[in-house]
């Protein structure tokens, strides 16, 4: 809601529509000022700025050298040409508030319409605008602003014109960038495109092209004109006559902007948690899980950022490109000796002005180079959910589960994005289990889901996990690994065209040892990447148990111990070595695990 005085209009004696044409009007002024409230805070510098040069001309024409100095002096001549030269850029906001609402207001562009605009123009121009004697920078002014008003105005409409000094005239034919002025301003000011052109873009247009010409005539109007000094000792340059009214005004524009920031953002922030909250009820996500899941995201935000620059730069090096030479082109770098062996014919073309045409020239091209890149990158994550695992444990896991499906998901989402510039593309899913006395997938691959429903699965993933599986067998959720790997073989064209790499996270030696290091040396012998990570306390048997399962041919397991702050960074450290590697594979090349601590 904006209120505006209606005292503005009734003292210069408008009727109804006439108000109502200047409602419409000074509401433009409010949306280019809330459109850019800062620019309007220091517009009143870009206008001392811009009188500058006419300060500078009305010292050296006007007074003496004597009383350049005088402090009444400086305030009245920098008075004088702020409103002179403000007022140069206020009648063209005013054209510009004239066309903005005449354009989008059908009524104004029929006959009766233009007429009230017409009489209106008139009777803002008063007697001024009738006065023989107007100061030629003035002339220009209107005249030109009065051009462009009614640049595309119906015949009809009477307009009048004030007497123009052939200077003046002059200075109106003038072109600027080959079109005459007022066209040129009409379709900087009024694109055809109808877009809205900013206030400073047309302070710009006005500096640039009319405030010479303004000067310049206004230096030929006051060149023999005697200036009189009478009660200006207080006297301000300050269109805002005080600094406190300035600074007040200013204060009201940052209230204003502040306000209108705060109801956008609490808008944004509403329509944000309206969407959360829809969300959580599709999906049936409890507000401790969001909550939880919301401390998680806070927790691992700087990690997930290290990440995503560390993806950009992988996919940016994984695309190669080769040089390719062809010689014998009709353009190019010229080769020497191609061109010696047809030197004869080349004096016979030359003759014939047809030189051109002899190709002695090689050129240099670069071509995307071909490489085979895994169609499938699948990370399946086991966490032990067994009764060891207690609350520190448990917060140490949730967050690096929760990071490392996040970045593997702004992985998928960078690859994506550079697939339509590759001819081949990968995708990259993930899937949890928790093991205790048996184990539970939480998160499916989701490849033939939507993505709200996989972004439902890893919340649910990430915050359930809380320590009450029993036991700690391992070796059942890798079996059933290896099973679905073996399926999966069977069903791809080649070795290179599916990867698939393991993760699991214990606080402890497993419960049946020797199976699990059976069936993780298969998983090698499968191509499949899997590694371990311990944490927690252990006693030294338990430490020699965990060697033996993971690191007894080749180290693939990391014990962490009580550094549980350690495990997320050391997770993500992991699949950035192992999808380093996937990016440097080549034709013919197979994956096999290896340490990568």
């Amino acid at each position: 809601m904006v209120g505006v005085p209606l005292q503005w209009f009734l003292k210069d004696d408008f009727d109804g529509k006439e108000i109502l044409w200047n409602l419409f009007r000074e509401l433009v002024y409010y949306r280019e000022l809330k459109a850019d409230y800062a620019y309007y805070c220091n517009r009143v510098s870009f206008f001392e700025d811009a009188a500058q040069g006419m300060r500078r001309l009305m010292y050296e024409a006007v007074f003496s050298r004597e009383a350049r100095d005088e402090i009444r002096v400086r305030a009245f001549v920098q008075h004088y040409c702020h409103t002179e030269v403000a007022s140069l850029f206020y009648l063209f906001d005013a054209v510009y508030a004239f066309h903005y609402v005449r354009n989008r207001a059908p009524y104004y562009t029929t006959p009766e319409g233009s007429a009230l605009l017409a009489s209106l123009y008139q009777k803002e121009r008063g007697v001024y605008w009738e006065h023989t004697e107007t100061a030629l920078h003035l002339q220009f002014a209107y005249a030109l602003a009065e051009r462009v008003l009614f640049h595309d105005m119906p015949k009809g409409c009477n307009r009048a014109c004030i007497a123009r000094d052939p200077v003046v005239q002059e200075v109106l034919r003038t072109l600027v960038l080959g079109t005459e002025m007022s066209n040129f301003i009409h379709s900087e000011f009024f694109p055809l495109s109808g877009e809205v052109v900013p206030t400073k873009h047309r302070d710009r247009i006005v500096s640039v092209f009319l405030l010479e010409h303004f000067v310049r005539l206004w230096h030929l109007s006051v060149a023999n004109i005697t200036f009189e000094l009478k009660n200006i000792t207080d006297r301000s340059y300050d269109p805002f006559r005080n600094e406190r009214a300035f600074e007040y005004t200013k204060s009201n524009l940052h209230a204003v902007h502040s306000r209108d920031g705060q109801q956008e953002l609490k808008k944004r922030e509403d329509v944000f948690e309206s969407c959360t909250t829809q969300f959580d009820e599709r999906f049936s996500i409890s507000p401790k899980e969001r909550k939880e899941f919301a401390r998680l995201l806070r927790t691992t935000h700087r990690l997930r950022i290290d990440m995503r620059s560390f993806w950009k730069s992988l996919i940016g090096k994984s695309v190669q490109w080769i040089d390719c030479y062809e010689g014998k082109c009709p353009k190019g770098r010229l080769n020497v000796g191609d061109f010696v062996s047809v030197f004869p014919d080349f004096q016979e073309f030359r003759g014939r002005d047809q030189r051109y045409k002899l190709r002695v020239y090689d050129r240099v091209y670069e071509v995307r180079a071909c490489t085979l890149r895994p169609a499938q990158i699948e990370v399946s994550f086991v966490v032990d959910n067994s009764g060891s695992m207690n609350k520190e444990k448990i917060a140490s896991a949730r967050e690096a589960l929760a990071v490392s499906m996040l970045s593997l998901k702004d992985f998928g989402e960078y690859s994506d994005m550079l697939a339509a510039g590759r001819r081949e593309r990968t995708t990259i899913h993930s899937e949890v289990y928790y093991f205790g006395s048996s184990f539970i997938k939480v998160k499916s691959f989701g490849k033939s889901k939507s993505k709200d429903f996989n972004s439902a699965q890893l919340i649910k993933a990430s915050v359930n996990l809380d320590g009450r599986f029993g036991g700690t067998n391992d070796a059942e959720v890798l079996k059933h690994i290896l099973a679905d790997v073996e399926r999966r073989r069977a069903r791809v064209s080649s070795d290179t065209s599916f990867v698939k790499v393991v993760l699991v996270i214990t606080d402890g030696c497993s419960s049946y040892p020797h199976e699990s290091r059976r069936t993780i040396e298969e998983l090698r012998r499968r191509g499949v990447m899997i590694f371990g990570f311990q944490i927690g306390l252990m006693s030294p048997e338990e430490t020699a148990l965990f060697h033996d399962v993971w690191n007894s041919t080749e180290e693939l397991g990391l014990l962490l111990g009580e550094r549980l702050e350690y495990l997320p960074r050391e997770l993500l450290r992991t699949l950035r070595v192992v999808l380093s590697k996937v990016h440097r594979l080549s034709s013919g090349e197979r994956l096999h695990a290896q340490r990568v601590w």
